[in-house]
C-alpha cells in the first residue's frame, strides 16, 4: 500500500498534469472527466490513509444533469461600459491600454498574461492577470474579468449569478459524474484516461533524467495469458538509462496498451517520492522564468505611461 507522503506527491503531480490540460481548450472535456475521477479516487486513499471517512459525494455518478451552456460574457465590453458609465464619458484604447506577455506553462506549452492599464482622470493604475491563458485574447479577458472583480464588485456579482452562471458553477462544484448510457462507454473512457498515465511517465521520466527522454529511455515487455478463455495481458516496464536494475509490473488486463498503462501507473507510484521534489524544483524554475518575463513586461508597460505623460506635459 502506498504511504502517505506518496500518495501526496502523487495526487499533487496528477493536479498540476490537470491543471495543465484544463487550461488547454483544444483538448476535449470528455478527456477531462475520467482524469478527473482518477484524482478523485487518489485523493480518496490519501484521506483513507490518514485515518478519516470519505464522505460520499453529491449523487452516485448516475444520474441525469442538463447540459448547461454557459453564456458568453463579454468581460472586456462589461469593463469599458463600467468605466465609461464612472466618468460619464466615453472610453478610448488609451485609457483602457492591454499589454500582453508570453510566458511557460508546461514542458512544451506556453501561454500568455496580460497587463491592463487604466489612465483615467484621478484614477490611474495597471493590474496583471492571474492566469496564464491560450491566446493573447482569452489573457486580455481574464484580466478584464479580475479588474471588472475588483473594481465594480457589485456589477461582477450581479453577472457570474445569472441562472444560467449559477447552474454552470454548481455543476463545476460537484464531480463530473457520468452520463447516461455510461456503462456502453466505459471502455471508451477508459481509453480516454489511461494516455495520461503514459504522458505523465515521459514528463516525469525527462525530470530524472534532466534532459528530454527518447524510445532507448522506456522499454516494455507484454506477456499474454489466458484468463477464462479469453486473453489478458500483463506488462513490465523498465527504464534502463535511470535504472537498469529495476523493473515495474503493472495488472493484467484486456488490451497491451491498457497493460502498459498500468504498468506506468505503478512505476510512477514507486518513484513519487523521487519525483515530487524534482516536479516542485521544476514548477520553481519555470516560475521564475515567468516572473522575469512579466516583469520586463511590466517595465514596458511603465515606460510607455511615462512617455504618454511627457508627451502631455
Amino acid at each position: 500500500m502506498a504511504t502517505i507522503q506518496a500518495l501526496e506527491a502523487q495526487l499533487g503531480l496528477r493536479v498540476n498534469s490537470f491543471f495543465e490540460k484544463i487550461l488547454d481548450l483544444n483538448i476535449p472535456t470528455a478527456i477531462l472527466q475520467p482524469i478527473w475521477k482518477h484524482i478523485q479516487s487518489t485523493r480518496d486513499q490519501l484521506i483513507v490513509a490518514h485515518g478519516a471517512p470519505v464522505v460520499a459525494g453529491l449523487g452516485d455518478g448516475n444520474s441525469q444533469r442538463p447540459t448547461v451552456q454557459q453564456p458568453a460574457v463579454d468581460w472586456k465590453g462589461k469593463l469599458q461600459h463600467c468605466f465609461g458609465k464612472s466618468i460619464g464619458a466615453s472610453i478610448t484604447k488609451d485609457m483602457l491600454h492591454y499589454e500582453t506577455s508570453e510566458v511557460e506553462t508546461g514542458e512544451k506549452t506556453k501561454g500568455f498574461v496580460s497587463i491592463l492599464t487604466v489612465s483615467l482622470p484621478h484614477f490611474n493604475e495597471s493590474f496583471q492577470g492571474q492566469t496564464p491563458c491560450k491566446s493573447k485574447k482569452d489573457a486580455e479577458k481574464d484580466v478584464a474579468l479580475l479588474v471588472l472583480q475588483q473594481q465594480f464588485p457589485q456589477v461582477f456579482q450581479q453577472l457570474t449569478q445569472e441562472p444560467a452562471m449559477q447552474m454552470v458553477t454548481h455543476a463545476m462544484g460537484q464531480t463530473m459524474a457520468g452520463q447516461p448510457g455510461e456503462h456502453s462507454k466505459k471502455r471508451k473512457a477508459e481509453s480516454l484516461e489511461e494516455p495520461d498515465a503514459k504522458n505523465r511517465l515521459m514528463r516525469s521520466l525527462s525530470l530524472l533524467l534532466g534532459r528530454c527522454q527518447t524510445k532507448a529511455d522506456v522499454a516494455f515487455d507484454t506477456q499474454t495469458f489466458t484468463l477464462e478463455g479469453k486473453p489478458t495481458f500483463v506488462s513490465t516496464l523498465k527504464l534502463p538509462t535511470y535504472d537498469a536494475t529495476t523493473a515495474w509490473t503493472g495488472e493484467s488486463c484486456a488490451s497491451i496498451k491498457l497493460a502498459e498503462f498500468s504498468a506506468c501507473e505503478v512505476a510512477l507510484d514507486a518513484l513519487a517520492d523521487t519525483i515530487a521534489p524534482l516536479a516542485e524544483e521544476h514548477a520553481e524554475k519555470k516560475k521564475m522564468k515567468n516572473r522575469e518575463a512579466l516583469s520586463i513586461l511590466k517595465e514596458r508597460v511603465k515606460e510607455k505611461r511615462e512617455a504618454q505623460k511627457a508627451a502631455q506635459a
